[in-house]
């Protein structure tokens, strides 16, 4: 099967570009070990850009609450600094599985196609392009 693109994991960075490239009409392959998009690691606290970024809104489901200060603990030392919000910009706190799955809907209704529980093992390629990868299905 050929693809312009084939986007080698599902995390919060696969995601964003398969939902910016199907918005775009280029339709992609996602390869994902995991057997979902929920499983791999997503960052959640973020702030005001990052939401206009995805196209999210402060009142969507996908943000579960707004921070207004962040105490900030040294494992070394022990020491705590609080920050406010007048420092650092209000912060969001996402709820990384609906984030995630929010823009694999978008994605695949564009065209994305998803192949999870699929390792990536090896990548064939020519003098300047990459022609193709070799995966493992997980059981």
């Amino acid at each position: 099967m050929n693809h312009g693109v084939c986007i080698v994991g599902a995390g919060l960075g696969g995601l964003f570009l398969a939902k910016s490239l199907s918005e775009n009409d280029v339709h992609s392959l996602v390869l994902e070990r995991n057997k979902n998009v929920t499983d791999s690691i997503c960052g959640e606290l973020t702030d005001e850009n990052t939401l206009k970024i995805l196209e999210i809104s402060k009142d969507s489901e996908i943000v579960s609450n707004r921070l207004h200060r962040t105490k900030v603990i040294s494992l070394d030392s022990g020491k705590k600094m609080e920050v406010q919000a007048k420092v650092i910009g209000e912060q969001y706190l996402l709820d990384s599985s609906l984030l995630k799955e929010y823009l694999k809907e978008i994605a695949e209704s564009n065209g994305t196609t998803f192949k999870f529980k699929t390792n990536v093992v090896n990548v064939a390629k020519s003098d300047v392009f990459i022609t193709g990868v070799k995966t493992v299905k997980e059981n």
